[in-house]
């Protein structure tokens, strides 16, 4: 995995997504990905400014994929107040488990 491929995945594109962003064809970004293609400055400060969009929550406007990476950032900065997240998993085996601990041996 490169820095590029990695930003990518972080940012929740495709590489039909980084070459729109890019204004270059998807050869050229896979060539990015895999290291095989130098990256600009320009680049960077274009994945730059889609981060702090999204690390602000605004997400309008972007790559399919930006609502749930915004998400997965949120998430790995400590908010929970996220879809999906609850206070704790119901399940017959955990509330089995809580039975047996909670009874007189």
């Amino acid at each position: 995995m490169t820095v590029f491929s990695a930003m990518l995945s972080a940012l929740g594109m495709t590489l039909d997504d980084a070459a729109a962003l890019l204004g270059c064809s998807r050869d050229a970004v896979a060539s990015m990905s895999n290291g095989r293609r130098s990256v600009t400055r320009q680049d960077l400060k274009r994945f730059r400014m889609i981060y702090a969009e999204m690390s602000a929550g605004r997400i309008g406007g972007f790559h399919a994929g930006a609502e749930t990476a915004a998400q997965a950032l949120w998430a790995l900065r400590g908010t929970d107040d996220l879809p999906g997240v609850v206070d704790a998993r119901s399940s017959r085996r955990g509330m089995k488990l809580k039975r047996k601990t909670l009874e007189p041996a």
